[in-house]
């Protein structure tokens, strides 16, 4: 199932992205400050941990993409760029990161985006 969970989106923008999930058919979950310790995997409903492990807030706008078929994905991005929805920090479910918690995602995200705004590289390449 195609999944896309919100992080801190309110007013105008908040209703033009759940309107582009609604046309493109795609499930959209808000995800509440208190469920920021949960894994993603759990988040996207294809983990049972249920777990509650420590995490700080945050109030940055963030989307994440889980399954979605790259044709829609695309749809979605140029959909909110018609819209001027601007989100800095999207990221996609990978195997890797269904194990972070929502704020280990903000956080490596965060950094990366950092990164590319100054361009620089968010890793160091080994």
């Amino acid at each position: 199932m195609s999944l896309v969970l919100l992080y801190n989106l309110s007013g105008k923008k908040a209703i033009d992205i759940k309107m582009i999930c609604h046309k493109l058919n795609l499930t959209n979950k808000t995800v509440e400050k208190d469920e920021y310790g949960y894994k993603l995997g759990y988040l996207c409903n294809i983990e049972k941990d249920d777990t509650i492990y420590p995490y700080d807030n945050f109030d940055n706008e963030m989307i994440l993409f889980a399954n979605l078929p790259d044709v829609t994905f695309d749809k979605f991005l140029k959909m909110l760029r018609q819209k001027k929805a601007t989100v800095d920090l999207k990221a996609v479910l990978t195997q890797t990161n269904k194990e972070f918690t929502s704020a280990q995602l903000f956080e490596e995200i965060s950094k990366e985006h950092f990164a590319m705004q100054n361009g620089n590289l968010a890793h160091n390449q080994e």
